[in-house]
């Protein structure tokens, strides 16, 4: 038998990746990350249900909490920026998981509380870029903290800014990488500027940046995007100086001496350890490369001598490392003792990953234990669970971390003790060591000051205002550590007395809940009469609420009525308009007529005027003629008659000329009022056009409206329907089973009723049996000293005790009558005797009819050694051990195996097959019983599940296959085959029960000594009684069972009654096993180079069930081969989801049948 292993538990933390964890004392917390169930949206009430919750770890309990918080929290889930000042958490922007919707906000959460407090709101216009996946830093100067983000990806930035570069991602379309430095002063909440000085990083995102002193930080890695975008191993140190607003970079080139340097990655983790020696190392672990492929290695950078060292081959699983877009954080125990966790991550070797495709439970958080001495480091696994077994591990290791503190804490005492010169010089070597660390970063700072500002004396101020400050943080470290050393002490003492008050209160815990699940099924029903009343009270509120929609939508329809009365009267206003266009169209024509009436007498005028002129000049030519003579006379008078004339057709020139000019200025202003007046009617067109269509988008709003509430109405009518429907079907689902349960205890209890009196019948018939059979051996040993010359009748009954020694050690009940086999003493009788022996062995052809047979396979067993011999079929998953003594020398044995993966089989009720049926035939059968092992297709990982399992044959020769379940199979825990000790072969098969299992467990009142010796039947003490064999023995019906006989005697029916007794029925409750399966992916071509047929196959993962699928399908492709298992579930189902884009370049995937659905 297997040992046991505890089940492992991990609650509280779901899987998640591009999450950050934060440590603040003795606690580590974890914060939103993309995760399963996440809505891709905004803002919503489901999305923030996961953004009030935070997830709380302790090292001293080594569990996950999750906590509830207060307040508004940020929308930035994923991708966020994360930093810690003492008791308080901030987060900066973040992605929102939907489109490209990114964040600058900033948030605290204060971890006492665990109430959020928004510091500044996302701005779209502020020229502080919107972006994820960078770096954040905390830093603190004139006891102010600032806050310093750097990098990044996000939305497009709405103001760039002319010190840092902003490149648009080649492959995310509309998101832009960025090397922007943004500082935001805590104290103020103010944005300020920075001055960048050296070798700026270039835009980037996915990297690692820590801090390693108060001034410092060193980033590693990340995806670059400058000239071309790549996966980078570049290490650059930053250093700040707050006073100054300024930053400085220095890029850390790789040494052509070192060959041990970190491959180029991005979105792998990081954290950041202090040894003894107080100088900083970076450990990285996982992440992704150029080639999208997933690391599994981890590394320590010493920050000091500038060297990277792997501690991949120091025992990591690659559970621990092999993970990307997750979180590395740090537990210090002692300067040599730290804990370093891991949260959460994706495990495929993808960019794009859904949620099925994290790393999933229990591997979710690994804790491992580096131990640093002298150079070398100790890992160590450190377990997590709810279990006992692994809390008490889990509580060891947090001691031994501890006692590390302590021994380092006494061995410097004992060095101030016993030998002050040597601690002196420890603590100077060590004090050294610290000034050449100090004596480094004077000089880079002194380096950058010398570029801004060349003044010595500010120089020397600053550096002893940091002297001073760290000789007061030594001091204080020093008390600190003192006083640590106390509460290590005191804490010891209060929590082995807490121990042991959890130990009482555990035991006190059992028996409360041993008693409380009596009463949980009365509970249940009070809370179903309950929920019941509260669904009443709810559907009530519900006809409430539709009731006061139902009066919302009535106001709703006056409101549209006095809508329609303003439209009226603006119709009506509309017509007078018209009328009073109508009367100036009137005015117009007016207008016109007078017009038309001046012209008309100004025609009439000339006409006159010309009339007058020919009756002047005829005039004038008669006087001419009869004046011809005087004309001479009158010259003057003619000259001024001619003068008068001019001046008159002058003036009615002139007079003209201002009847023309007045008539072009009416005519331009009648034309200016046309233009007027078709402006207006334009205008009236385009308002008719306009109340139009607004009255026909207002008719449209109100008819979608109406749509609208009305399929609500039906929706909630359908929603009250199927509610109540569900609660019937619930409560009679609910009856139906406690009715179930108490037939089955009432079943139950009269089983056990029957099969003890059963038992009882059982054991005194044996009694008797065995008495009469004893009696019967020693007639037949009188019997037999007389006859010597009969060899084969000896031989005879030697076989027959040795069948009778068999029918005593083996421990299984057979249902069949054995035939009577008398012995004959004459050869003859011998003869027939073995005729029908092998008569009476099955056929195969006759017996294997209505089955499917994958396989079959005959093996040769003969006795050539003192060793067991062994039948290994394990390509068909059987075995079978043949113990030494079942064969005799001198023959053959031929063993027949049908492999039947189908047919016409009956099991008994609430069974289930979790096994292929073998056929077993012997050409002879076997002196002694064998061992038969079976595979099947379930996971034992307790050892409840056993109980579920057994063995079940069946004997008739004619289909249908009747099977009955046979008692006395082992199966153990983590082993897929089961063991029987059977004497008959016929067809063997595993079956597995569905509901809980009985089992009466034998128990001797003997000694184990005594036990041990009760395995043969011993017919005499002396040599000669198996040799002295004459007559022949009576007919044996039935075989013998748990027949306990010493080898120098032999037990009464009383006395045998004295050593068995029966112990009360258990009933084992628990969860059934959960089944393996198999799934392989085929290909078959319909058309070469166009059309594929992809089959997916599924079976119970057993080795004969896939060597029959690679038969019958060994002409077509094979591609993949899968395991799985459904977790809490019996009934099970797999389907093929085809989403409905098309496939590029013309092809396309259908499904062949729908729904493509294959049940268990």
């Amino acid at each position: 038998m297997a040992k046991q292993q505890p089940k492992l538990d991990y609650p509280g933390l779901e899987a998640r990746f591009f999450h950050s964890a934060a440590t603040v004392g003795d606690s580590l917390f974890v914060w939103a990350g993309d995760q399963a169930g996440l809505p891709k949206v905004h803002d919503s009430i489901e999305k923030r249900k996961f953004t009030n919750t935070i997830q709380h770890f302790t090292a001293s309990s080594g569990q996950w909490f999750a906590r509830e918080t207060t307040g508004t929290s940020p929308l930035g889930v994923t991708g966020y920026y994360c930093a810690a000042i003492n008791d308080y958490l901030y987060y900066f922007g973040g992605y929102c998981n939907h489109d490209n919707c990114f964040h600058n906000s900033i948030t605290q959460l204060d971890t006492i509380s665990l109430r959020w407090r928004e510091l500044k709101l996302t701005d779209a216009t502020r020229p502080v870029m919107r972006r994820g996946c960078g770096g954040m830093l905390s830093f603190e100067h004139d006891r102010e903290h600032y806050l310093l983000m750097i990098g990044g990806i996000g939305s497009k930035p709405a103001v760039q800014l002319p010190d840092y570069k902003y490149i648009e991602s080649k492959l995310h379309s509309g998101r832009w990488r960025t090397n922007e430095h943004s500082m935001y002063n805590l104290s103020s909440g103010k944005w300020g500027n920075i001055l960048i000085i050296g070798e700026c990083i270039p835009p980037a995102d996915g990297f690692i940046i820590e801090k390693i002193s108060s001034t410092r930080a060193i980033l590693f890695g990340g995806i670059v995007q400058d000239d071309k975008t790549e996966a980078t191993a570049n290490m650059y140190l930053l250093n700040i100086d707050l006073s100054l607003s300024t930053v400085s970079w220095q890029y850390i080139k790789k040494p052509e001496a070192i060959d041990q340097w970190p491959v180029g990655r991005f979105n792998h983790a990081s954290a950041i350890i202090v040894t003894e020696l107080l100088y900083p190392m970076l450990v990285i672990c996982g992440g992704m490369n150029n080639n999208n492929d997933m690391l599994d290695d981890c590394w320590i950078f010493n920050t000091t001598q500038r060297t990277w060292t792997t501690w991949t081959k120091l025992g990591i699983h690659h559970s621990f490392s092999k993970r990307w877009a997750h979180s590395l954080s740090v537990f210090t125990l002692s300067p040599r003792c730290f804990w370093i966790i891991t949260v959460g991550g994706a495990s495929v070797s993808k960019r794009e990953v859904t949620t099925d495709e994290l790393v999933p439970s229990p591997y979710i958080t690994v804790i491992k234990s580096l131990i640093v001495n002298n150079e070398k480091i100790i890992v160590q696994n450190i377990p997590l669970s709810n279990n006992q077994q692994y809390q008490s591990t889990y509580y060891q290791q947090l001691q031994l971390g501890r006692t590390h503190w302590l021994e380092h804490q006494k061995q410097k005492e004992k060095l101030v003790q016993v030998l002050p010169s040597s601690a002196q010089e420890w603590q100077g070597h060590q004090l050294t060591e610290y000034k050449t660390l100090l004596k480094e970063q004077e000089l880079e700072t002194q380096a950058i000051k010398q570029q801004l500002r060349k003044e010595q004396d500010h120089r020397q101020q600053l550096l002893i205002e940091l002297e001073k400050k760290e000789a007061e943080r030594s001091f204080q470290l020093q008390e600190k550590e003192l006083i640590y050393h106390h509460q290590l002490q005191e804490n010891k003492a209060q929590k082995e007395r807490e121990i042991q008050k959890i130990c009482f209160q555990l035991q006190e815990k059992l028996e409360r809940e041993k008693a409380a699940k009596d009463l949980e099924i009365q509970n249940y029903h009070y809370q179903l009469l309950e929920k019941e009343k509260m669904e009443a009270l709810k559907i009530q509120e519900y006809l409430q609420q539709l009731q006061q929609k139902e009066a919302e939508i009535l106001n709703y329809f006056n409101q549209l009525q006095e809508r329609n009365q303003e439209i009226q009267e603006y119709c009506h206003q509309l017509e007078q308009v018209q009328v009073s266009e109508a009367e100036k169209d009137l005015e117009i024509q007016r207008c016109y007529q007078e017009i038309q009436k001046y012209q008309y007498q100004l025609q009439e005028k000339e006409k006159a005027d010309a009339i007058s002129k020919q009756k002047m000049q005829q005039l004038y030519h008669q006087q001419l003629q009869e004046k011809e003579q005087e004309s001479l006379e009158k010259e003057k008078e003619k000259q001024k008659y001619h003068q008068k004339l001019q001046k008159t057709e002058k003036d009615k020139t002139e007079t003209k000329q201002k009847h023309s000019l007045q008539l072009s200025e009416k005519e331009t202003e009648i034309e200016k009022y046309r233009k007027h007046l078709k402006k207006e009617e334009a205008e009236k067109e385009q308002c008719h056009l306009q109340l139009k269509e607004n009255e026909k988008k207002y008719i449209q709003q109100l008819q979608v409206k109406d749509k609208e509430l009305s399929e609500n109405k039906k929706y909630h009518q359908l929603q009250l329907q199927e509610n109540e429907a569900k609660m019937k079907q619930k409560l009679q689902n609910y009856d139906h089973k406690l009715q179930k349960m108490k037939k089955e205890l009432e079943d139950k209890e009269k089983e056990i009723q029957i099969l003890n009196q059963l038992i009882c019948k059982e054991q005194r018939e044996k009694d008797k049996e065995i008495q009469q059979l004893l009696q019967q051996i020693q007639q037949y040993k009188h019997q037999i000293q007389g006859n010597d010359k009969c060899m084969i009748e000896k031989e005879r009954a030697k076989e027959k005790i040795q069948e009778i020694r068999l029918l005593h050690s083996s421990q299984i009940i057979f249902d069949e009558q054995k035939e009577q086999v008398p012995m004959m003493p004459s050869k003859q009788k011998v003869e027939q005797c073995n005729e029908k022996t092998s008569e009476s062995l099955p056929e195969t052809g006759d017996e294997l009819k209505g089955v499917h047979v994958a396989d079959k396979k005959s093996f040769l067993i003969q006795s050539g050694s003192n060793q067991s011999l062994s039948v290994n079929w394990e390509e068909y998953g059987i075995r079978i051990t043949i113990p030494q003594g079942a064969v005799l020398p001198s023959e053959t044995v031929q063993i027949t195996i049908n492999a039947l993966v189908g047919g016409d089989f009956v099991f008994p009720e609430d069974t289930e097959l979790i096994s292929a049926v073998y056929a077993i035939s012997l050409s002879k059968p076997f002196l002694e019983p064998v061992k038969l092992e079976v595979q099947h297709c379930v996971s034992i990982t307790t050892p409840a599940h056993s109980n579920y399992l057994s063995f079940s044959t069946a004997t008739n020769n004619q289909p249908p296959f009747q099977f009955n379940t046979v008692d006395g199979g082992e199966f153990s825990i983590g082993n897929r085959y089961g063991s029987i000790s059977i004497a008959k072969f016929s067809k063997w098969s595993v079956v597995m029960k569905r509901r809980r299992r009985t089992r009466m467990h034998p128990y001797r009142t003997e000694n184990l000594s005594h036990k041990k010796e009760h395995k043969s039947l011993s017919v005499s003490s002396s040599s000669q009684s198996s040799t002295n064999v004459e007559e022949s023995f009576p007919n044996i019906e039935e075989p013998l069972e748990k027949i306990p006989l010493s080898s120098s005697r032999t037990i009464d029916a009383s006395e045998q009654n004295q050593l068995m007794i029966q112990i009360p029925v258990e009933i084992l409750e628990d969860e059934s096993p959960v089944k393996l399966y198999f799934g392989q992916v085929i290909y078959e071509v319909r058309k070469t180079g166009r059309e594929w047929l992809m089959r997916f196959l599924l079976c119970q993962d057993l080795n004969a069930l896939v060597e029959h699928i690679k038969k019958v399908f060994k002409s077509f492709e094979e591609n993949m081969e899968i395991a799985f298992e459904f977790e809490n579930c019996h009934d099970g189902c797999i389907e093929l989801q085809l989403d409905d884009r098309k496939c590029p370049k013309g092809w396309s995937v259908r499904p062949h049948q729908k729904p493509s659905k294959v049940r268990t």
